[in-house]
């Protein structure tokens, strides 16, 4: 028996990314602002808590769709939505590891 020839499973693997669609975080304008409303919400919140490495830890643990929501929320203004959809966002164990790994406490 024959072992499979590599090029199939290359051609597999190329076409990945593709079946896979968008990285998480959606386009870089989208993800750009949906880190500006999460920034908004943060700094009302947490006035006292840098909102950056927050928001770039919301977003990267955001879902697609959650991403969308916040770049609306952007554009449109800041929503009980939004703020509902940081909330859960920031309960998630991988956004609580990113902003303890920037050093970052009292946002929740």
């Amino acid at each position: 028996m024959r072992a499979a020839a590599p090029l199939p499973a290359l051609a597999v693997l190329a076409l990945l990314p593709a079946a896979c669609g968008t990285l998480p975080g959606g386009a870089k304008e989208e993800r750009q602002a949906a880190e500006q409303a999460v920034v908004k919400i943060v700094t009302t919140r947490a006035p006292d808590v840098a909102p950056a490495p927050v928001a770039n830890c919301v977003i990267d643990a955001a879902t697609e769709e959650e991403v969308t929501l916040l770049a609306e929320a952007a554009e449109r203004g800041i929503s009980g939505a939004a703020n509902a959809t940081v909330t859960t966002i920031l309960t998630r164990p991988a956004t609580r590891d990113c902003l303890a790994s920037n050093g970052v406490a009292g946002v929740v």
